[in-house]
Order: structure tokens, then sequence, then C-alpha cells
């Protein structure tokens, strides 16, 4: 089992709420899925703010290479 420790800035949750009112907010991280959809279930538990829009590693990146593939 994994375990993550996390905290969270004072207000980030409401700036999130804002923000997304102007753009289409998108999780990208070099984190692996599951760590991403846990931070991202953290931050926006109804799927409100990031939808299916999360991005890991295991989506950009490729594991023989340091090279990004983000088309």
């Amino acid at each position: 089992m994994l375990w993550y420790h996390t905290r969270l800035r004072p207000g980030t949750k409401e700036f999130l709420e804002r923000i997304s009112k102007l753009y289409e907010l998108h999780i990208c991280t070099f984190g692996v899925r599951l760590y991403a959809h846990t931070i991202a279930t953290i931050l926006d538990p109804k799927l409100k703010l990031f939808s299916h829009r999360i991005l890991s590693r295991d989506e950009c990146f490729s594991p023989h290479a340091k090279t990004a593939n983000l088309k």
C-alpha cells in the first residue's frame, strides 16, 4: 500500500474554484498515474475542476528516454 503525505497551502481549494471559472484546469505531473489521481481526488473530490484532464508520467513520458510525449 502506498502512502502519501501532502499538505495544501491555505486557500488552495478556494483559489482553484475561482480560477476554474476563467480557465480550463489540467494536472500534469512527473508522478505516476496513481499519485496524480490521488492528488486530484484531494483537490477536486466532485470532479468539477479537472474532470479527466490529468496527465502523469505514464501518459506523457517515455520510460526508456527522458523525452516528453505530449502529442
